[in-house]
């Protein structure tokens, strides 16, 4: 039977994940409102500003001369070109920082430009590598920094070519693993919602599954009952006044029993009903009466306790005897049926068998109903056999597994 805990509801990923992810993610793909780069670039333009306006400095003598000058426009110029090329940068700037301490040029601004080259590789390469870069840029500028300039243990100069790669550097590794950690992030909550949306449809799949085969369960029989009446009634509604009004009867309450159940079910998947209790074989003799009243006489053998099933199987049984009963009252040759209930140690076995009309070409073709009993079947590990000829009729068999073990 339906319960209301079967329905599934889905919820938005948003509403039921981590704050934090949300937060995170919200981060990554937000447009930053401080960029390193835009810091780059000005540093690159005041470079090359300085580099251009100094000659012109003071009063009309030129302060440094024209290879200074071109020497760091250059620099300045490659700088802009970080991004695409960084090591290339670094080595391209590295190599002019030297050019210009040959030419004489010295101070704390002329680690700048290693600074902005430094940082671009370390925010594209492993760490490792950009520290090794950055190393070994500091040791060449400074080796070249002791032998072209004079040089003096408290000048600011050096210690800058040394404190400047190491920050940028820092900067720069920071920078990296903080973007690859948003990324990560992000694509964990993307594959996180994909997980989310397609277990939620899988699981509205098994729904409507689980829908269909119920109404069929719950309803199949009336309306089977409904037909074969109604057509009865049709053919003696002339001849045999009262076997109509008998069959017309059989279908007025098969009706208002199958809307009824609708009803009933429609009420739990709607509302917050209490859970009613499932099928069991205890009620067998009630599904037995609805359809001995509807015109199908069918026996019973039941061997071994049938009580204090477990519920799965019990509730699996109910649910065979009762679509093999129906595709009885449907196909059967002369509306009987014979079914037999055994129980064993570990499992239930039942037989449900008809006469079938031998003028009636057989089909290896299943209905819904069958299907849905196979996949009730497969869910607790049970098997299904059906075999069809003329002597016996057909023949449906069924093993239910007792223990949950037999069942994974």
């Amino acid at each position: 039977m339906y319960t209301s805990r079967s329905i599934v509801q889905i919820h938005p990923w948003v509403d039921e994940s981590p704050s934090h992810l949300r937060k995170t993610v919200a981060m990554s793909t937000r447009t930053p409102r401080f960029s390193w780069h835009i810091l780059g670039d000005f540093a690159a333009m005041f470079f090359i500003t300085g580099a251009v306006t100094t000659p012109f400095q003071g009063k009309g003598d030129w302060d440094v001369s024209i290879p200074v000058v071109v020497t760091a426009f250059v620099i300045g110029m490659a700088l802009f070109l970080r991004r695409k090329a960084p090591v290339t940068i670094l080595a391209v700037t590295v190599t002019l920082t030297l050019v210009l301490m040959f030419l004489g040029v010295s101070g704390p601004v002329i680690g700048l430009p290693l600074a902005i080259a430094v940082y671009s590789v370390a925010l594209r390469l492993p760490r490792r590598q950009a520290w090794l870069l950055s190393a070994l840029s500091a040791l060449v500028l400074m080796a070249t920094f002791i032998f072209a300039t004079d040089f003096q243990f408290f000048d600011p100069a050096w210690i800058a070519l040394l404190a400047i790669p190491a920050f940028a550097t820092a900067a720069g590794s920071y920078s990296r693993s903080r973007r690859e950690l948003l990324i990560s992030t992000e694509a964990r909550a993307r594959a996180a919602e994909e997980n989310r949306e397609a277990e939620a449809r899988q699981r509205v799949a098994e729904e409507r599954l689980r829908i269909a085969r119920d109404l069929h369960d719950v309803v199949g029989h009336h309306i089977a009952a409904i037909g074969l009446h109604a057509d009865l009634a049709d053919r003696a509604l002339i001849d045999h006044p009262e076997i109509a009004r008998e069959s017309l009867d059989v279908v007025r309450t098969s009706a208002h029993e199958a809307l009824s159940e609708i009803s009933d079910m429609m009420k739990v998947l709607r509302e917050n009903t209490e859970l009613a209790p499932s099928p069991s074989l205890k009620n067998m003799s009630d599904l037995l009466t609805r359809f001995r009243r509807s015109g199908h006489s069918v026996t019973v053998n039941a061997q071994g306790n049938l009580e204090n099933l477990p519920a799965f199987s019990d509730s699996v049984a109910y649910r065979v005897i009762q679509e093999g009963l129906t595709n009885a009252s449907k196909y059967s040759a002369d509306a009987t049926s014979r079914v037999d209930v055994t129980r064993r140690e570990d499992s239930i076995h039942i037989t449900i068998l008809n006469p079938i009309d031998s003028a009636q070409p057989t089909t290896n073709k299943q209905g819904f109903g069958l299907m849905g009993m196979r996949e009730r079947l497969a869910a607790v590990g049970g098997t299904m056999e059906i075999s069809t000829d003329d002597n016996s009729g057909f023949q449906l068999m069924v093993r239910i597994p007792l223990s949950r073990e037999q069942q994974l």
